[in-house]
């Protein structure tokens, strides 16, 4: 009789301080959770003054970069696979180094990165957005933290500082802005998860009044995708009507309207396919920058490597441009995902007098 009474109180006691740990571990992410500001003022750093004009052609590129660890060799746990973090240290650097060799390679004058981590544990605590900076030379940066966790429980990521960035060759105007896009994620998971934003950056433009507004977005993949996309429209339109020029980069974590969704049709295996954003809600002559012809993103269930017929691919990347801009040489570069789960998106833009 003894005997089962010790056996319960163990096993009670150990409940108990399960309970205990667990409570106190929502408490500590509640009390610490990241809770942005709607708008903050962020510091647009280096010195480069690349000047243009009305009438100049920019070439600009938007590329997911999966925190350095989305290689082709990586599957990843929060999607089915088993992988954590990366492979070690050194895969991260190497896929950093390709990601930036990619983008040096389109010569581009403003170039809009999403998932890129500074202190990470998935990542080996690599500052990647310094090393993108160090990489890149010749561009001004702006960061804006768009996760931040001293503790991600899902798939066990441990902490994660990730964010967006933006590189820019071109003269700005002081400081970038951080501006918040509104989510329904509830506690407990709201701790923990993604505060997505807009970072709008603005470009003098020589001999004018008008700005060339920037912005790097990366738009959630949950069924607020759409309300998110909204207040990124009402932004852009509303800098439009000042008569500015407006160049939008991002994972929209859906398909543009541009995009044939036919061509990126539901495997057999696991589905689950973007949703495509409608027209309506950007009309009067807005440009869509895609080029369906390569894939831009994979599902990362699996290693790229193993089978890539069976690998779900779909088209969530691109650009999108004001109507008094001219757009040409829209490309999907084509990188075998060799160190990223996206493709990098080019176009050059005209802005037109």
């Amino acid at each position: 009789m003894k005997k089962r009474t010790v056996i319960k109180g163990i096993f009670f006691g150990t409940v108990i301080a399960a309970l205990l740990a667990a409570a106190g571990g929502f408490t500590f992410l509640t009390v610490n959770e990241y809770v942005p500001e709607e708008t903050e003022a962020i510091a647009v750093n280096g010195s480069k003054t690349k000047r243009i004009y009305a009438g100049d052609t920019v070439t600009a590129v938007t590329y997911s970069v999966g925190y350095g660890i989305h290689d082709s060799g990586y599957d990843c746990v929060l999607e089915g696979g088993s992988s954590a973090k990366a492979l070690d240290k050194t895969t991260v650097e190497d896929n950093i180094s390709y990601i930036a060799d990619e983008i040096k390679s389109v010569n581009p004058d403003i170039v809009f990165l999403q998932e890129v981590d500074r202190n990470s544990a998935r990542s080996y605590y690599c500052d990647e957005s310094e090393m993108l900076v160090t990489e890149m030379k010749v561009f001004n940066s702006a960061f804006a933290s768009d996760h931040l966790c001293s503790y991600v429980v899902q798939g066990s990521l441990g902490e994660v500082d990730a964010g967006i960035q933006t590189l820019s060759k071109l003269h700005y105007v002081d400081n970038a802005e951080r501006i918040s896009l509104h989510d329904n994620d509830q506690w407990p998971a709201g701790t923990m998860s993604m505060k997505e934003c807009m970072l709008v950056e603005r470009i003098e433009l020589e001999e004018s009044t008008k700005q060339l507004v920037l912005v790097n977005v990366h738009l959630t993949d949950s069924e607020m995708n759409l309300d998110q996309y909204k207040e990124l429209a009402n932004f852009m339109q509303l800098e439009f009507a000042k008569g500015n020029y407006v160049i939008a980069g991002g994972n929209f974590n859906a398909m543009l309207p541009s995009v044939n969704a036919k061509l990126y049709p539901e495997t057999k295996e696991n589905g689950s396919c973007p949703e495509q954003l409608p027209m309506s809600v950007l009309t009067g002559g807005w440009k869509y920058c895609t080029d369906d012809s390569v894939p831009s993103a994979r599902r990362c269930d699996k290693k790229y490597e193993d089978n890539e017929k069976n690998v779900q691919t779909y088209y969530i990347d691109g650009l999108i441009t004001s109507p008094n801009t001219l757009v040409s040489e829209i490309k999907t570069i084509d990188t075998s995902f060799a160190s990223a789960a996206h493709n990098p998106v080019s176009v050059k833009v005209t802005l037109v007098k």
